[in-house]
């Protein structure tokens, strides 16, 4: 039995205001930070609310380059009900790529490998 690949659709959009990471440490593993999220926008066909000031996103910049990261926050929606997210991801990148992705700067989303 042959089996057709997998698709992809697009189900959601979420636009988050995140600020400048904070650095916390420096480990053996790498340099572990996090960035406040200062609100925002989530919108899917079923449901579209509000990001609530508050959440958070972790990142541990490996020593390999690859960052581990990980997101906190709550959204309310239209109704006034409120749903608690969290979500986990990696993302890599060439060196050069990844230290421009490390300093804040934009980069392409094509420049770089990110999976939640």
């Amino acid at each position: 039995m042959k089996l057709a690949p997998p698709t992809v659709e697009h189900v959601m959009t979420l636009n988050a205001r995140v600020e400048f990471p904070l650095e916390i440490s420096e480990l053996a593993t790498g340099k572990h930070r996090n960035s406040p999220i200062d609100g925002g926008a989530f919108e899917w066909p079923m449901l579209s609310s509000e990001v609530l000031v508050g959440g958070e996103d972790w990142q541990m910049i490996r020593t390999d380059g690859c960052a581990d990261i990980m997101a906190s926050y709550t959204f309310s929606t239209r109704s006034g009900s409120l749903v608690e997210v969290e979500s986990g991801g990696v993302r890599n990148a060439l060196p050069p790529t990844m230290e421009r992705l490390v300093r804040g700067e934009t980069v392409a989303t094509d420049q770089y490998y990110f999976r939640n």
